[in-house]
């Protein structure tokens, strides 16, 4: 098994099945957890999959099919049985993929004509697309109307019950990103964070997290952590820490406005007095300039003047943690994310009973993806990581290409 997986049953229920691409901070956060936890509760059976080790009895089994950014059209497989069954399929997406920027990793991977060819065709099939931005919402319904702007739970329980105490001498500030986002935006406060530091170094720590800019990283008042591919683990040490302050940039286009508000999340249930840019992934989703944390326009000048404020004014920082600790823990607790994915299963269309003679058929039909080794192999996932980091885009691209073409062969082989 690639994945320690949990059947948690109970007599009646209904059966949920979550088939992921992999294991990511989208997956666990959007559709693993939540799922997880309502099968513990015993209010449905939840069952949950990498795509790779998905069998046709486990779909057969299933009374929804839960999808979280599926785009390798080789799984294609799973999702036809499902739909000749009747079962109801949900999409959670937490991004729009097909607008990634020119130049990443995802533009090369995810507008591969294969990919995005499967990707639109799951959006017009589906019975429910979940979504986390309402800027993905209006984009989404081109596919399908059936849409519902929902949010992620913050897993408390990995969270301090109070806000960690600050430091009275130092202000530690802290900025967590993945390194090709990190990469993007870290350029827009760059210039700021170096005045930050040559006048008050001796006052702030300056923390990155997952991304490490070489530019500062060498510097006595900067602390560069690596990527913690954990989430939880990296969840739980980042909320005890104690960050007086969180930076958030962002780009005002059409992907970024797209994404999570998961930097609000972040800082908010680790004591964080956020800064954001004023876009609309944060100033529609939680974030009230003066209240729940700054928002400032992005321009030189703009970062160094909003920490220097907090800095200054201790009590409008200790007001900004507080309120945005309590409306995330209002907000995103747990059991109105429960109850919000039960809305949803709920008005899904009833699967139809199976036939015995379906059933003899589906008992002996076989995926040829089905127990796949290697993708979630630690030493692999090391060495992916290593690559994806120095392999030039462009290789990427001719590689995607021939790994689809071969395992297009290898199929049909296969099935003759």
């Amino acid at each position: 098994m690639l994945l320690q997986t949990q059947l948690y049953e109970t007599e009646g229920t209904m059966r949920v099945l979550a088939v992921m691409p992999g294991i990511s901070p989208s997956t666990v956060i959007n559709v693993m957890t939540p799922i997880k936890l309502l099968g513990e509760q015993g209010r449905i059976d939840a069952v949950i999959r990498l795509e790779q080790e998905t069998s046709p009895a486990d779909v057969a089994a299933a009374d929804v099919l839960v999808l979280c950014r599926n785009t390798e059209p080789i799984y294609k497989p799973i999702i036809d049985l499902a739909l000749e069954l009747g079962i109801p399929l949900i999409d959670d997406l937490d991004d729009n993929v097909l607008a990634a920027p020119k130049g990443s990793e995802s533009y090369y991977y995810h507008t591969h004509p294969a990919r995005k060819a499967h990707y639109e065709w799951i959006l017009r099939h589906v019975n429910l697309i979940r979504v986390h931005a309402p800027a993905l919402a209006d984009i989404v319904r081109v596919y399908n109307p059936h849409v519902a702007l929902r949010w992620a739970a913050v897993d408390w329980s990995l969270a301090p019950p109070e806000l960690p105490a600050l430091d009275p001498e130092i202000t530690h500030i802290v900025y967590a990103a993945q390194r090709e986002t990190g990469l993007k935006l870290f350029q827009q406060m760059r210039a700021d964070l170096e005045t930050l530091l040559a006048r008050h170094g001796e006052r702030v720590r300056l923390h990155f997290l997952g991304f490490n800019p070489p530019e500062l990283c060498g510097h006595p008042s900067v602390i560069c952590h690596p990527f913690d591919n954990d989430y939880p683990s990296f969840f739980r040490k980042f909320t005890h820490f104690g960050y007086a302050i969180g930076l958030a940039p962002m780009l005002d286009d059409e992907f970024h406005n797209c994404k999570t508000n998961i930097k609000f999340r972040d800082y908010a249930a680790a004591g964080a007095a956020g800064i954001y840019a004023d876009v609309p992934l944060f100033n529609r989703n939680g974030v009230i300039d003066g209240e729940t944390g700054l928002l400032v326009s992005g321009q030189p000048g703009t970062w160094l003047a909003a920490i220097e404020r907090l800095m200054a004014d201790r009590a409008l920082l200790e007001g900004i943690r507080q309120r945005a600790r309590a409306y995330a823990k209002d907000r995103y607790a747990e059991d109105r994310v429960l109850d919000a994915w039960m809305q949803d299963l709920a008005v899904l269309p009833t699967r139809p009973p199976i036939t015995a003679e379906k059933q003899a058929e589906i008992a002996a039909l076989e995926w040829w993806f089905q127990g796949l080794k290697g993708k979630d192999n630690p030493l692999v996932a090391r060495v992916r990581r290593v690559l994806r980091g120095i392999v030039p885009m462009r290789a990427k691209l001719i590689y995607y290409d021939v790994r689809h073409e071969f395992v297009k062969w290898r199929a049909s082989g296969r099935s003759r």
